[in-house]
């Protein structure tokens, strides 16, 4: 038809008709690997990985990620479970939420169910157990410490 949906320019791919700015502009475009580290908020401690797998994709502020660790041994750790990610996190509460598809039971309670969220300006991924009836239960975090697989998903916004 005649009306434009798409252009090239100065801010990289616009979409739609009107004027191109830098706010409608898809300009940036990353995909890699990072090796995921599980650590304890107040004291990292010391873990050793038989695998670990990282893979994310960021188009403008979005980041995909997709996790796979598997934790051998663990000692040391203390405070809340935080997982490492490969792109700082947007500063304002815009929680992106971890999607867990294979979580070790060894990580968390009898009945609970693995939950967590990237928090405000970090690279990190907190990680919490859920009831599956009041969200992430704050004060909850997995045990620390524990060996077993953890993988997911997160999907979550940074600031560039």
């Amino acid at each position: 038809g005649a009306t434009q949906r798409i252009g090239v320019g100065v801010y990289g791919i616009s979409f739609g008709s009107g004027t191109h700015t830098s706010a409608r502009g898809l300009d940036d475009y990353e995909e890699g690997t990072w090796s995921p580290t599980l650590g304890g908020g107040s004291t990292t401690g010391s873990v050793a990985y038989s695998s670990q797998l990282g893979y994310y994709v960021k188009i403008g502020q979005l980041v995909y990620c997709y996790f796979d660790i598997n934790v051998s041994s663990a000692s040391g750790m203390a405070g809340e479970s935080i997982l490492s990610l490969p792109v700082t996190s947007i500063n304002a509460n815009v929680y992106g939420a971890f999607v867990p598809w294979d979580c070790d039971s060894a990580f968390f309670d009898s009945g609970k169910l693995a939950s967590g969220y990237v928090y405000p300006d970090s690279a990190y991924l907190k990680l919490y157990q859920t009831d599956g009836t009041t969200g992430h239960n704050i004060g909850n975090t997995w045990k620390v410490n524990n060996t077993g697989r953890i993988s997911g998903s997160v999907t979550y916004l940074t600031a560039t």
